[in-house]
């Protein structure tokens, strides 16, 4: 402690005030913990120690104070070694020849949350300015090394100097801002044959050299073996600004490891010019497996890459772009004997993309190759400009062997073809579903280095369609500069036409209608994308308010309202990719306005509020018709078109994992076991074979899986998610019940099996299942898999008991006050498919009003919802027949107990509507009518009745509320008149009851409906005479 003496007994009350003095006191395997402070120290360590801090939060500084080493770890005898442990430490301030920051010798040193800041070395033999490891081991976990630097002769590695040692770095460990101002190895320098680096997710950026390495420099026959992990932004003057190596050493890259942005800044007008921006290999090995090398510069050669002297170079499935140079060689330049080298190199490029590769000289954007050879396969070169010493092309300089490639103007070769990939974009090389380079791949893949991740990408395109309506009749003429030999249309996702055969369409049904059309040629194959227009059928009704959206966004949309507590309703064209559910609306050729989620916002209350309407001035009852996309809770549907990304890692090849000892979970009969449930389930699919496959909906092929297992004692409904920043690659889980492929189920009737539904910070694709039916007893086997081969790494499932599911909303609403209050008339449904459908709303029952206010209220019930989007919404005439219902419950009038089996029945008073209903044990009946009549209305059965009269509106449901039945009192006569001879109905005859009451004469009179139907209400228990009168027809009964 910086408040202890050494005079005490290094105890917790009596501490010591120096880490030398307590290092010296301890034995072999000790641990020494360090109170925080700053202590100014050079610290020898001579033995097996643990040595940190004791969880406290604040710092503990070494500081070297510029006299040496700030930590010296080394034992005199060779044939010995040590064993040392850091841990929460910062190491600062440190000069020395070797080892600024930490000099290691013939020792084991780990590390974890330690920080190796401001160190030097200087003077002769300068090395290791931040790490110095001789004959060594130095494990980094969650540690940086950083803003070290290297003064004087030779200055090598201004981070990490390791020479026959081996280094790891784990847990996103950083080599970052060092600075090898007179020598080579910013980052980390390597030398021997003994020596190998391992990095695991972790970073080597920023660094610099003078001389070559600016990341990394390896020599004589050292290793780097990279995984998923990042040399980025490094810069070296003369050759390697991010990886340098020579002399038969070897450098590894796999799953998804990263090379970008570094640069060499020496010209041919400074100097003797510099090469490799990305890397430079010269007498060496590179095997690259999956990742990306991209944005790196090189003010000579090899933007990319220079491969030289005799190296062996394999990629496969690594994307190569914006790579530039000054001179030759943009993408990666290979130069064997043409330039003096002994011997020619060899470098195998297969599944590889290299786009926008660029010489700022005008030199050579894609590959430059001499007396090496080079093998290509399975790949895409495009847009990658070259020129040098009359030749243009891609590929510029000779000895290429090409085959089943994509290669921009074309190359020699079987399977070779010249054509548009039809990237989706630029960053991640994604293909669109029609490209070329599709199914093309010599093995019957895909070219290139990523799959398919979007629709089909056409240039051709439709640029407008007129429809002329007549009637119930529609006809169609496309507009197109594009070349075609006909078109398919498609009305309200029916029947494909084609234009060659028919431009119109009879009998269609009155209100909204979507035309859809796409060009093709003679093959009937499409050329161009689909083009959408609604269109109204009118025929004999009245159109009286219109918006379609098109050329307007949300300020520019005159007297409409948008209110939200979030995030709000929107105008646009576009797809929702950003959703956090991953809900997309089909494309169409115009405008709509759309609510949707962005990440966790609150977007209950987002309100799309349509101009005010007086409704009584248009002197009949309307409706309001728009289209609608809506999908509920659902997301990706097994219908769901889309295509998606195969994921960045290079396929799985389980000969890669020959020594991984798996601890069960590979298969169902040797799973992990799931001890409760709430659970969180961490770790890796490599390693692990391919045993099972369930399709919902995407297959897969290839990919490693892992088996957990649970039995639980009681029945549990369960939330299965791989949402979190955890999961890494393109994840699927699903859930077997007792045996393989019988799939358990869910709370929503579905079974329990999901590739798509949440994103992270990692993947697009990430996975949930929810409410997972869990039954007592029976045993459930989860399987954690990936989308295709190269779905795989680290993995994070959670298990929590379902609290319900809460699914996205969609209401209209109206007011008639102006706002300050609103009552709900219509609830959409989610849609069973993707698509655009039209929905109807009544607005009769508010015919005689003005000033109303119409609202789409979309509501994610505060949660991550769905997402709706509307689009030409319309007030017409009412021109369908509302939907309408009328609920309640019986009850006795002696008991007030519920009446089980009434007789429920209800007649429009026109006659044109009857339905009945029977109580349930509750008491409780409903029945569906017709909206926008008045019914008579009777509940009964043997002890008695209940009789009422009233209006149901559109879209309403009226509810009767508690109804009791006492004695019956009334009763109702019902029947139809007609003529005798011809049986044509007799409407508007007169229908007469006359009954005697307590010495009077009584009569009811009724109109018989234009079907003749009648039905009269009378007081029970009495006779009656019947008399019916019509022109020319008597009778009585």
């Amino acid at each position: 402690s910086t408040e202890g003496s050494d005079d005490n007994n290094g105890s917790y009350e009596y501490p010591f005030a120096s880490i030398q003095h307590a290092i010296d006191a301890a034995n072999d395997d000790d641990a020494v913990e360090i109170s925080p402070g700053e202590y100014f120290e050079n610290i020898v360590i001579d033995k097996n120690l643990s040595i940190g801090g004791n969880n406290e939060e604040e710092e503990i500084t070494i500081n070297g104070n510029q006299v040496g080493s700030t930590v010296r770890i080394e034992i005199q005898e060779m044939s010995d070694s040590i064993d040392v442990w850091l841990y929460g430490l910062r190491m600062i301030n440190g000069r020395s020849d070797k080892g600024g920051g930490i000099f290691v010798s013939n020792a084991r040193l780990e590390m974890e949350m330690c920080q190796v800041l401001y160190n030097q070395t200087a003077g002769q033999g300068s090395r290791g300015g931040g790490i110095y490891a001789f004959h060594s081991t130095v494990i980094l976990h969650d540690s940086d090394v950083e803003n070290n630097n290297t003064d004087d002769l030779p200055g090598l590695g201004a981070g990490v100097y390791a020479e026959n040692s081996l280094v790891y770095l784990y847990d996103n460990s950083n080599i970052n801002y060092n600075n090898s101002s007179s020598g080579s190895g910013g980052g980390l320098y390597a030398t021997g044959p003994g020596t190998y680096l391992e990095i695991h997710s972790s970073y080597v950026y920023n660094n610099s050299s003078n001389q070559k390495g600016g990341g990394l420099y390896l020599k004589d026959s050292s290793h780097v073996y990279l995984f998923e992990s990042n040399i980025n932004n490094n810069d070296a003057v003369v050759q390697g600004g991010g990886v340098y190596l020579e002399n038969n050493s070897y450098f590894s890259a796999s799953d998804n490891s990263r090379v970008s942005s570094n640069t060499t800044t020496q010209d041919c007008f400074t100097g003797q010019g510099s090469q490799g921006g990305g890397l430079y290999v010269s007498q060496s090995t590179v095997e690259y497996y999956g990742g990306y090398i991209y944005g790196n510069s090189s003010a000579d050669a090899g933007g990319a890459m220079f491969v030289t002297n005799g190296s062996n170079v394999n990629l496969s499935y690594v994307g190569m772009d914006t790579n530039e140079s000054a001179e030759v060689g943009g993408g990666e330049n290979t130069i064997g004997g043409a330039i003096g080298i002994v011997y020619d190199s060899e470098v195998n490029i297969d599944h590889c993309t290299a786009l926008l590769n660029s010489s700022t000289s005008g030199g050579v954007g894609g590959l430059y190759a001499e007396n090496s050879n080079v093998n290509i396969s399975n790949s895409i070169f495009w847009d990658n400009p070259g020129e040098w010493n009359n030749e243009s092309g891609q590929l510029i300089g000779s000895d290429y062997n090409v085959a089943y490639s994509d290669i921009q103007g074309g190359y020699p070769g079987e399977g070779n073809i010249d054509a548009d990939p039809l990237f989706c974009n630029t960053s991640y090389y994604n293909l669109a579903e029609n490209s070329p380079a599709v199914g093309t791949a010599q093995d019957g893949g895909d070219m290139g280095y990523a799959g398919v991740d979007c629709e089909p990408i056409y240039s051709a395109n439709i640029e407008s369609v007129e429809i002329f309506v007549e009637g119930q009749s529609a006809e169609f003429n496309i507009s197109t500069d594009s070349d075609y030999d006909h078109f398919h249309w498609i009305i309200d996702y029916g029947e494909t036409f084609m234009s060659n055969q028919t431009t119109t369409i009879n009998d269609l049904s009155v209100g909204l209608h979507r035309f859809a059309a796409y060009l093709v040629n003679a093959n009937h194959q499409p050329v161009s994308i689909q083009f959408v227009q609604n269109f109204m059928i009118q025929d004999t009704i009245d159109v009286y308010y219109s918006e379609n959206f098109d050329d307007l966004d949300s300020m520019g949309l005159d007297d409409w309202g948008f209110y939200t507590n979030d995030y709000g309703w929107e105008i646009n064209n576009e797809s929702m990719q950003w959703s956090p559910t991953g809900w997309r609306v089909s494309q169409g050729s115009g405008d709509f306005a759309f609510a949707q989620d962005r990440n966790n916002s609150d977007a209950s209350e987002d309100y799309l509020v349509m101009p005010e309407m007086n409704l009584s001035a248009f002197g009949q009852p309307v409706a309001l018709e728009f289209f609608s996309f809506f999908t509920g809770s659902r997301v990706y549907p097994d219908s769901l078109p889309y295509g998606k990304t195969g994921g960045s890692n290079a396929p799985y090849n389980q000969a890669n994992y020959p020594n991984m000892s798996e601890y069960g979970g590979d298969t169902v009969e040797d799973p992990l076991y799931i001890d409760a449930i709430p659970a969180t389930l961490t770790g890796t699919t490599e390693g692990y074979t391919d045993d099972y496959n369930e399709v919902c909906p995407w297959d897969e092929s290839g990919a490693p899986d892992v088996v957990y297992a649970f039995t639980p004692e009681q029945d549990i409904i369960v939330d299965v998610s791989m949402c979190s920043d955890g999961n890494q690659y393109d994840t699927k889980i699903y859930v077997y019940e007792n045996y393989v492929g019988n799939l358990a189920n869910t709370v929503h009737g579905t079974s329990a099996c999901n590739d798509d539904f949440c994103q992270n910070s990692h993947t697009e694709w990430a996975s949930f299942i929810d409410g997972v039916v869990l039954n007592a007893g029976n045993t459930y086997y989860f399987i954690i898999d990936g989308y295709w081969s190269n779905s795989y790494g680290d993995y994070e499932m959670v298990l929590l008991e379902d609290e319900g599911f809460v699914g996205h909303t969609a209401h209209v609403e109206i007011s008639t006050d102006g706002g300050d209050n609103w009552e709900e008339i219509y609830q959409l449904s989610p849609s069973d498919q993707n698509i655009w459908e039209p929905a109807y709303i009544d607005l009769g029952n508010y015919a005689s009003e003005s000033g109303v206010l119409i609202a789409f209220h979309s509501s994610d019930q505060g949660e991550i919802g769905t997402g709706w989007a509307v689009d030409d919404v319309t007030i017409l005439t009412a021109y369908q027949e509302s939907e309408g219902f009328i609920v309640g419950s019986v009850y006795s009038e002696e008991t007030g107990d519920p009446m089980s089996g009434v007789y429920i029945e209800a007649v429009s008073e026109d006659s044109s509507v009857y339905n009945w209903a029977i109580s349930d044990s509750s008491g409780y009946f409903d029945m569906g009518v017709t909206g926008n009549k008045y019914y008579f209305f009777r509940a009964s059965n043997e002890y008695g009745e209940y009789v009422d009269y009233f209006y149901v509106g559109g879209n309403e449901t009226y509810d009767l509320g508690e109804i009791y039945i006492a004695n019956n009192t009334t009763a109702f006569v019902e029947g139809w008149t007609s003529d005798w001879y011809t049986g044509q109905p007799l409407g508007g005859s007169s229908v007469l009851f006359v009954y005697y009451h307590d010495g009077e004469t009584h009569t009811i009179e009724q109109s018989t409906a234009p079907d003749g139907y009648f039905m009269v209400q009378v007081p029970a228990d009495h006779d009656y005479d019947m008399f019916i009168f019509a022109d020319g027809y008597w009778a009585e009964h």
